[in-house]
């Protein structure tokens, strides 16, 4: 019995996807009066974990505070940084954002994304 015990809970956990279903991500958007996020989920394709996300720009990111039309996006998992990446808004359009790789151990705590000014232009 225990062996058979074992094998269900074996072919469960192979059943079941890894990663994107047992987690959150959580968008703040500091460009809130220029650009409207919706339908945001996390995706997993290949070994990659992904924010998949519509970015609808309404208003030319210089009237938040940007110098330009680069915006960028940070992940942290928890309290620790993951990565930041540039990004240009210049339209509306569907972004998918890289959050982390299959070996980057970051699995456990569900993730804060935020979405700003590009980095050359925070200093």
């Amino acid at each position: 019995m225990y062996r058979n015990l074992m094998g269900f809970f074996l072919l469960l956990s192979m059943a079941l996807p890894a990663g994107a279903a047992e987690r959150t991500a959580t968008l703040v958007n500091y460009l809130e009066s220029c650009v409207a996020p919706s339908n945001g989920a996390l995706v997993k394709h290949g070994n990659a974990l992904l924010y998949q996300v519509q970015l609808e720009v309404f208003s030319n990111i210089g009237n938040c505070g940007c110098r330009s039309m680069v915006g960028s996006y940070q992940v942290q998992n928890g309290k620790q940084f993951v990565r930041s990446e540039d990004l240009v808004l210049k339209k509306s359009r569907q972004v998918s954002l890289f959050v982390e790789s299959d070996d980057s151990g970051f699995k456990s705590e569900d993730l804060n994304i935020t979405l700003g000014c590009g980095r050359e232009e925070t200093d």
